[in-house]
């Protein structure tokens, strides 16, 4: 699933289905060097506001654990009893 913005496209690739192979790299390039030019800080704060399940039960690996947030890296805060550790790009689900 994804956030529907509506003066924001995701990078859900079923919103690209219709772009070609080089455009949707071009497009891709382009935020990335977006990303990488901002604060993240501020972007970390404002996911920080707008995420949904923070201190919630997700899925992670066939697991339970708990959402704590973002670091400072991007990374997702897991907290599994009471280790805590770092998801980066992988999946959870929301339970």
């Amino acid at each position: 699933s994804n956030p529907t913005l509506r003066e924001y496209k995701t990078t859900k690739l079923e919103n690209y289905k219709s772009v070609s192979d080089t455009r949707l790299l071009a497009l891709l390039m382009r935020n990335i060097d977006l990303w990488c030019k901002r604060d993240f800080l501020s972007v970390r704060a404002r996911w920080m506001e707008l995420a949904i399940g923070i201190n919630g039960l997700v899925r992670y690996r066939g697991s339970d654990a708990i959402l704590v947030g973002i670091n400072e890296n991007g990374a997702l805060v897991l907290r599994c009893d009471s280790r805590y550790f770092l998801a980066y790009g992988d999946e959870i689900n929301c339970i």
